[in-house]
This record gives structure tokens, sequence and C-alpha cells, in this order.
């Protein structure tokens, strides 16, 4: 029988008396695009931090490829091949963009980035990486200097540049215009495609979410209401009730 590359068994994490996630299961098959949806304070943010080892779980476990993810640090859970983006990019604001790029490369790589310094300019994987984020005139810029989207693009520059199998995008166009979601999150669903990634996103505009994604995960209060195909999601009374409203 065939896994799924990510499987999330009974997750659940509590902050003092709130149950932030309350006994999630779910899973992402290979090849899938994803959408985790809810109101704010549903826990899709912890359930994103829980599977990439921010946060410790209190019970459940999440296995990518089936292995264990739960107890593992950050950065093993990365070089198993699971990225993150969050809400506010994270981009190393005193560096240029192609140092960023060229510093996460080195990293994964086990690379000293002593000597990578040397090579800046000339790696080619670094130049992909802009070219393909459509960065390339950005590559001297300073990261603390840039506009938002250009922060976006950049922080999943440096997603894509571990090599990953399954990529966590929390809200991946927030606080950008109407156009420019969608011309990001086609350009990170052609990426993916192209590079055989699995998206695992949360988004808040359900334009984007119902125009990208294949299947839809619902959270209510910590807790899965719903799954199911765009068309199922829209149609269900309980999400409409928790989330949509009448208008969706």
């Amino acid at each position: 029988m065939k896994m799924p590359l990510l499987e999330v068994s009974s997750l659940s994490k509590s902050f003092d008396a709130v149950q932030a996630v309350r006994d999630v299961s779910l899973f992402v098959d290979r090849g899938e695009v994803v959408a985790v949806i809810g109101p704010n304070g549903a826990g899709k943010t912890t359930l994103f931090n829980l599977i990439h080892g921010e946060v410790l779980a209190d019970a459940g476990d999440a296995y990518f490829d089936r292995r264990s993810l739960v107890g593992l640090p950050t950065h093993a859970i990365a070089r198993l091949g699971v990225s993150r983006t969050f809400q506010v990019p994270a981009t190393f604001a005193s560096m240029t963009v192609r140092e960023s790029i060229m510093l996460v490369l080195a990293a994964h790589g086990g690379r000293d980035a002593a000597v990578v310094s040397g090579m800046l300019v000339a790696d080619t994987t670094s130049a992909e990486l802009l070219a393909r984020l459509q960065i390339a005139d950005l590559a001297d810029a300073h990261c603390g200097a840039l506009a938002h989207g250009d922060a976006k693009r950049v922080e999943l520059a440096l997603a894509l540049a571990t090599s990953p199998r399954l990529m966590l995008m929390d809200e991946p166009t927030a606080g950008m215009s109407p156009r420019a979601r969608r011309e990001l999150m086609q350009l990170v669903v052609d990426l993916a495609r192209r590079n055989d990634v699995v998206l695992l996103f949360t988004e808040h505009d359900m334009d984007i979410v119902f125009g990208f994604a294949q299947r839809v995960i619902v959270l209510d209060r910590g807790a899965v209401i719903a799954e199911g195909t765009p068309e199922a999601i829209r149609a269900n009374a309980s999400v409409k009730a928790a989330y949509l409203g009448d208008s969706a």
C-alpha cells in the first residue's frame, strides 16, 4: 500500500489552559497541493510548528516518509526534506540576497560557509534560484531593505535551496495585493511541480485557496472539522458556519 509523504496522527498541543491543536490527523500525498484554512486562532501555525519542530507535541506524532518527526530539531527535519516559510518573511536582514542563498546552500550541503564567501558570484545554484524566483536584479540588495513582496520571494528561494520534498508555507501571500498574490502562488505551484515538491500551505485568501489547492483541510478551535476538494469545502455547512460565511 502506498504511504502518504506526510502523515499526522492524533497530534495535540496545549499552552496553559488553551488547547491550540486537538487530536489532529491528516495526510498529504506525493504530488499534492493542500491548503489548511480556519479562522484566526484555529491552530494552523501551531500545527506547522509541531510538524517542523519549532514546538514539541504533547501527544501524537507526525511522520515524513514513514519517519517520525516529533522530538527532532528543526535542522534535522530540514535535512530530511521538509522546508518552511513564515507569515512574516524570515530572511537574513544584514546579508545580501545572494549571500543569504549561498549561506543556506552551504549549510545544506555541509560545506564550510567561510569557503563559500569567495564563490558567491560564480555559484550556479544560487544564480538559478535567483532567476527562478525572478529576483536576479535584487541579488546584491540587503534583505533588510527589501519590499514585502520581494522578501517573500527571497524566503521562498531560501526554502528551495534546501532541496525540499515538502514545503510548509504559512500564509505565503499575506500582505500582498490581489494580483501579486496570484502571481506569487502561481510561481510557487509551478516551481513545486517542476521540482517534485509537495505543498502544504495556510491562507486566508479564499481565491488563492480555491484557485490552487487540490484539497482543503479546515481547522476550528484546534480540531479538523472538514476535509475535501475545494468544491466540497465551499458547500460544507459546518465550514460556512465556522469560517466562510454565507458569502463563500
